[in-house]
């Protein structure tokens, strides 16, 4: 599987004259848009993506290596230790052999 892969973030030749509207009205031009989705990909969508490309490495990584250490032998014993005493095991093998 590819590790995903951080965005980096990216040239845009727009020039700015901060947050006075070139015109005076409400409409904002297709440059004055451009500037403004320029800088919200950049604040906004670029750091999330980064962030969630991290956290999708570290459960990659977590899931990778999960059973290499995981002993279950011991805690299969134990559970069946506890049936036996408990008398289930017994309850559980007869049923068994009644059905057959």
């Amino acid at each position: 599987m590819n590790k995903p892969q951080k965005l980096t973030p990216f040239k845009h030749f727009c020039l700015s004259i901060g947050v006075i509207p070139s015109a005076y009205t409400d409409a904002m031009t297709y440059y004055e848009l451009l500037e403004w989705l320029c800088k919200y990909l950049q604040d906004t969508v670029i750091p999330t993506v980064n962030n969630n490309s991290e956290v999708v490495t570290e459960l990659q990584d977590y899931v990778s290596h999960y059973f290499d250490n995981l002993d279950v032998q011991e805690e299969i014993n134990n559970k069946l230790d506890e049936m036996a005493e408990s008398g289930q095991l017994a309850e559980i093998i007869s049923q068994y052999l009644q059905t057959q």
